[in-house]
């Protein structure tokens, strides 16, 4: 009866002692899936349900092949997908992204069975999928995310954010946004037009014509850090969808980062964080109400109620970690261990009801 996980994270403290990680990285493909035809009844294995194409969905054809071939072991599917995490105009699938989404549904309903359980980013989706996938009660969790700073130039992200705080006042505001997926960048350029701030926007969306004081291009993994690190504010302006969540590990990386955040208000924020103590949450789709948040983060005057948000938020993203994260799955994966029979007999025929 032993726990594995595909999830790994360099940070540490990571995953518990006792799960035993298959490395993709180290071991490739075939290493993770000769590891996965041996496990044995009463085994339970996590794995991550966010691998999408570039990943050929690997985890969640191993969940697939577990359900149909590995009798009483349990699989716990973090960061499951339901609904697709873009909107058909941003997906890189173009035409082809009713199929991409309907594959989502697809291998989630193939891999369901009797010991599968999936985690989701947000409470509405676990009602959502519940529902929508006619799931046992019970299978469908809600499992809150983590930030995850790039070790690598951490110390470095420190420095440029003490910097930039001992610089303020001495040069106009910096506001930072930045991501591709299902995010509102028309009413941030709506709002920002005017502003006396300069805006960065890290993003490889086509965003048209610019406001004279915002940028918008694409960056490197680390230069998005960077630049959040060098921002006075970071504003994330997200499409509300029925369906999907998003953008949970941006704002939570800007918190970890001590940034006084703006964001709007769709589903998953308020699974992770309070408004008005952590963050400003204004409607989504809203330019008046986001210039309105802008302008007060902006206002000398609420400098002391900024840094009070801002630490509330750094105090929020340290109980938040990668290692909290991997802890909440682990103990969620022994849960579903504790429920599987010591023997089992062939494998029962799952029903779409299961």
């Amino acid at each position: 009866m032993t726990l594995y996980s595909t999830i790994w994270c360099d940070e540490k403290p990571g995953l518990p002692p006792d799960m035993h990680v298959l490395h993709r990285e180290r071991i490739g493909r075939r290493g993770v899936f000769r590891k996965v035809r041996q496990l044995a009844a009463g085994d339970a294995i996590l794995l991550n349900g966010a691998l999408g194409a570039s990943d050929l969905w690997f985890d969640m054809l191993l969940a697939i092949y577990i359900r149909w071939f590995r009798r009483g072991v349990g699989v716990l599917i973090a960061d499951a997908t339901w609904h697709a995490r873009a909107l058909p105009g941003d997906s890189r699938a173009g035409f082809l992204f009713p199929a991409y989404a309907l594959l989502h549904r697809v291998l989630l309903l193939l891999s369901r069975g009797r010991y599968t359980h999936y985690g989701f980013l947000s409470t509405a989706e676990v009602a959502l999928v519940a529902r929508e996938a006619s799931l046992r009660p019970g299978v469908a969790h809600f499992t809150a995310f983590c930030s995850q700073l790039p070790l690598e130039i951490l110390d470095e992200l420190r420095t440029l954010c003490a910097q930039t705080e001992a610089s303020v006042g001495s040069r106009r505001p910096r506001i930072f946004s930045g991501g591709n997926a299902l995010r509102d960048y028309p009413s941030l350029l709506e709002a920002a037009a005017g502003l006396d701030a300069d805006i960065e926007i890290a993003t490889t969306k086509d965003l048209g014509p610019l406001p004279p004081n915002v940028r918008a291009a694409g960056r490197s993994h680390h230069d998005f850090f960077r630049d959040m690190a060098r921002s006075d504010i970071v504003v994330l302006p997200m499409w509300h969808t029925e369906g999907r969540s998003v953008g949970q590990q941006t704002y939570l990386n800007a918190l970890a980062l001590g940034k006084p955040l703006i964001l709007t208000d769709v589903i998953g924020v308020r699974d992770h964080l309070v408004g008005d103590l952590h963050a400003l949450i204004v409607p989504s789709h809203d330019p008046a109400a986001l210039r309105e948040a802008i302008v007060w983060m902006l206002a000398p005057e609420h400098g002391t109620a900024r840094a009070t948000m801002a630490q509330h938020g750094l105090t929020l993203a340290s109980e938040m970690t990668f290692a909290h994260y991997a802890a909440r799955l682990s103990a969620l994966l022994r849960e579903i261990q504790s429920q599987l029979p010591l023997q089992t007999g062939p494998t029962p025929w799952v029903t779409p009801s299961a």
